[in-house]
């Protein structure tokens, strides 16, 4: 997987390595200013996590040197994306995420919970069919599965975000 992922970094030429669609334009947007075109694309920081999580963990878990020497490239492009970006953008990115919503349904769509990027619980529905007297035991088991798979979506878009905005500079002890 290494050899390949190399092989897109080198056609790339800047050190990018990443799999969202028209990333080119996006990232040249971002390095502009306009940094409301991610919210446009599909999850850019996400897939941009998973890459610089997946070569940090293969250099300092699997030994790679290869991975270590295409983490630092991706991390000299995210900082060159994102230096020309002040601290005002910065913020605004942030306040983005916190007002983001994230949602997650559990029980086949039983109980769903709906929450904002703050980590503050702002909806619950529950259907009737699920809600039996004598298993409230289950109800219970079933709204705590979904608050927790809720605010961890909020934590991935966090971490994701926010380790761009670093330049995923955050190594060892990175997310």
């Amino acid at each position: 997987m290494l050899s390949e992922l190399k092989r897109c970094q080198k056609a790339n030429g800047n050190g990018y390595i990443g799999g969202v669609p028209d990333s080119k334009h996006l990232w040249e947007e971002v390095k502009k200013g306009n940094i409301k075109i991610v919210w446009k694309s599909w999850v850019p920081w996400y897939n941009l996590h998973k890459t610089f999580a997946g070569l940090r963990d293969a250099w300092l878990y699997g030994n790679s040197q290869e991975a270590k020497d295409m983490f630092l490239k991706l991390c000299d492009w995210g900082i060159d994306i994102i230096s020309p970006l002040n601290e005002k953008q910065m913020e605004e990115m942030q306040k983005e995420v916190e007002a983001a919503e994230f949602e997650a349904s559990v029980g086949g769509g039983a109980v769903t919970v709906k929450v904002n990027g703050k980590k503050e619980v702002i909806d619950i529905t529950i259907k009737p069919e699920v809600v039996d007297p004598d298993d409230i035991e289950m109800l219970q088991d079933l709204v705590l599965s979904a608050v927790n798979e809720a605010l961890r979506s909020v934590d991935e878009m966090q971490a994701s975000q926010m380790s761009k905005v670093t330049g995923g500079m955050n190594i060892p002890g990175l997310f």
